[in-house]
């Protein structure tokens, strides 16, 4: 595979050189993906532009066009990563673009590497843009290590990347859950009280909430995998179950992280190995719960705090390894998950009383939003008290009083509700845990300056 650097914005045929058509690309829901970067002389150039099959949207002038308007003089060196986010009616495209600096050996060189979609998807990409430029940050940590390594031999191996993160984008497009649901469909509708083990819904239910929404079901029958995934999905909002996705029996897709719901199927046809999936599982936002539904056990990952610290771990294990090239062998595998926390009374008296309600005329759906709500409130209640105990994370705090004013005594509804709260502001877990540090991606970014 050919790379160019520094190609000219005025020839076609040069384009040519440094396009290529991903193979299989047909269902993804991008048009292109394009790698660019500003020279200080000669301006914005295109490094390489990524094709899917039949895209009708993008052609020599509409990527000189995304160039000249996503990277300029006015983008500062930092190591830090900007999004911009383009609306283009007129030309049928969305553009959502990253804008970084690499060290290519030269010295540090601005880049924005940009996702294009038709702009016909508006509507379904929205609730998924905060996931698409998470994900986007994750493929500029391992572009600029690729770079830094050797600019000359990056293209090649950051397409593998890339397509995953395709593959991901391509799954909530197909199977993606949908922001209404039926009861009809749940396990909560009118004759499916014992569809599931009553002991079974409440640990997966318990789980679910503490791991702010993130989880996975495992079972044989597809059926009952998405039944389970629409039950949980119940207790998301509707932008948060667009990013969550049904499971499929034929063509399984592969786990992503930062999808909320994601539905396996496990039987002589299809095997889904949790173990496989151990070091993405770690590189995810939140923690994660396993639902399985063939053993029938719930199962969760470390709370939010120890999440994060091991996701340093991970990513940090992962980016050396790609430095000095070696195999990116997973270690934790065994005690990444743990007992679910169930001391608690909150989904205990919830699942008691709402099969005490009338299925018909939406009553079960307004206890379930009440309920919902209810956790929010106490949610809201916590992070004022942390952010004003703790003056915004300057000092520490003391739980023990915060729990018991709080009626949060119970360990199960005290990780039900922080984990509500991690959501609605991020580093609340690590102020209620204040002697745990605190860790984020950047860090990882700067671990290289140490190589």
């Amino acid at each position: 595979m050919s790379h160019i650097p520094f190609l000219s914005l005025s020839s076609t045929d040069e384009f040519a050189k440094v396009t290529t058509v991903l193979e299989e690309s047909v269902e993804y829901p991008v048009c292109a993906v394009i790698l660019c970067l500003w020279n200080n002389i000669l301006g914005p150039h295109i490094e390489y532009v990524w094709m899917t099959e039949g895209s009708k949207h993008m052609d020599y002038g509409c990527t000189k066009f995304i160039c000249k308007n996503t990277i300029s003089s006015s983008d500062q060196s930092s190591t830090g990563v900007h999004t911009k986010f383009l609306v283009l009616p007129d030309r049928g495209i969305l553009v959502t673009s990253s804008i970084f600096c690499a060290d290519i050996g030269s010295g540090n060189t601005v880049y924005g590497f940009s996702l294009v979609f038709p702009y016909s998807d508006l509507q379904w990409y929205l609730p998924l843009h905060e996931f698409c430029c998470i994900q986007m940050e994750a493929l500029v940590t391992k572009l600029r290590v690729l770079l830094r390594k050797d600019h000359k031999t990056t293209i090649g191996k950051f397409q593998v990347y890339l397509c995953k993160h395709l593959e991901a984008l391509k799954s909530l497009k197909l199977a993606q859950l949908p922001e209404k649901l039926d009861i009809k469909d749940t396990a909560y509708s009118s004759g499916q009280e014992k569809q599931f083990d009553a002991e079974l819904m409440e640990r997966a239910l318990i789980s679910h909430l503490q791991t702010s929404g993130c989880t996975i079901v495992v079972g044989s029958n597809v059926d009952e995998v998405n039944r389970m995934l629409k039950t949980l999905a119940l207790f998301l909002s509707p932008r948060d179950r667009r990013c969550s996705r049904l499971a499929v029996e034929k063509n399984p897709y592969l786990y992503h992280p930062d999808i909320f719901l994601q539905g396996f199927i496990n039987n002589e046809t299809c095997q889904f190995i949790v173990s496989n999936f151990m070091k993405e599982m770690m590189t995810g936002r939140y923690p994660t719960t396993l639902v399985d539904l063939c053993s029938l056990e719930v199962r969760q990952m470390p709370p939010c705090h120890e999440h994060l610290k091991r996701r340093h771990d991970v990513l940090q294990h992962e980016m050396k390894c790609m430095w000095i090239e070696k195999s990116n062998a997973l270690f934790l595998i065994l005690s990444a998950f743990q007992q679910v926390h169930t001391n608690e009374t909150l989904v205990h008296n919830f699942q008691k009383e709402i099969f005490l309600l009338q299925p018909t005329r939406g009553v079960r759906e307004s206890y379930i939003e009440q309920f919902t709500r209810l956790i929010d409130r106490k949610a809201f209640a916590l992070i004022k008290y942390l952010e004003t105990e703790s003056q915004f994370g300057r000092n520490g705090v003391k739980t023990k009083t915060i729990k018991k004013e709080l009626d949060l005594t119970l360990e199960g509804n005290w990780k039900i509700v922080l984990a509500r709260a991690e959501r609605m502001r991020s580093g609340i877990y690590s102020i209620a845990y204040s002697n745990t540090a605190q860790f984020n991606d950047q860090h990882v970014i700067d671990e290289f300056d140490t190589f």
